[in-house]
């Protein structure tokens, strides 16, 4: 990362909105003037950099005291393979039966999944309703969310893993700012909230 950039502030964004769809919410979206939507891989390392080093910061800092939420939201590179959708497809899964703060941790820990059956144990160890979740996976029932969180990405030039999109909130979900493509450290983005939230 290029210090100098974040230490003067002088990160150049590109203005860019998008919309929370159906991603899992994290924070209080009633009382949150800004969103921070993540598009991101499940076989991506720098998802996993950014969720690891970058996100507890922006969630302590922003989303805990109600300013900000963070949005999940799928984005998965064909070139990753089948595991990388099937991941995208339990995530959902868990995310209808558990809700958003349990998907979040089934997020994280699966990250470099070296196949299906792996995912499955981090479900099942979250508290799952194996029958149903094994049902949702194999029918892909939330197939058409992660279609539709891909061609959310790529309309707000989302172009690879990890992208964002932050920006003020609407009561329609829709998110107005900067795409923030890549990994960047967290002075980065603490300085496009804090442009947003002073707008």
């Amino acid at each position: 990362t290029n210090t100098d950039n974040t230490a003067t502030g002088t990160d150049t964004f590109t203005a860019a909105t998008t919309n929370i769809g159906t991603g899992a919410v994290i924070g209080n979206r009633n009382t949150a003037k800004v969103a921070v939507v993540m598009y991101s891989d499940y076989q991506c390392p720098y998802c996993q950099s950014f969720e690891e080093e970058t996100y507890p910061d922006i969630k302590s800092n922003y989303v805990d005291s109600g300013d900000v939420i963070f949005v999940f939201r799928n984005y998965p590179l064909d070139f990753h393979g089948d595991i990388t959708y099937q991941s995208a497809y339990a995530g959902e899964c868990v995310l209808d039966q558990l809700g958003a703060d349990k998907f979040a941790e089934f997020h994280s820990q699966a990250y470099l999944a070296a196949d299906i059956a792996a995912v499955n144990t981090i479900a099942k160890n979250l508290g799952v309703n194996e029958a149903k979740y094994n049902t949702c996976l194999s029918t892909q029932e939330f197939k058409s969310r992660v279609d539709d969180d891909f061609a959310a990405g790529q309309a707000a030039g989302v172009s690879g893993t990890p992208g964002f999109v932050v920006g003020t909130l609407d009561a329609d979900g829709n998110v107005t700012g900067k795409l923030i493509e890549g990994a960047y450290p967290y002075d980065s983005f603490k300085a496009v909230i804090d442009e947003m939230l002073a707008k």
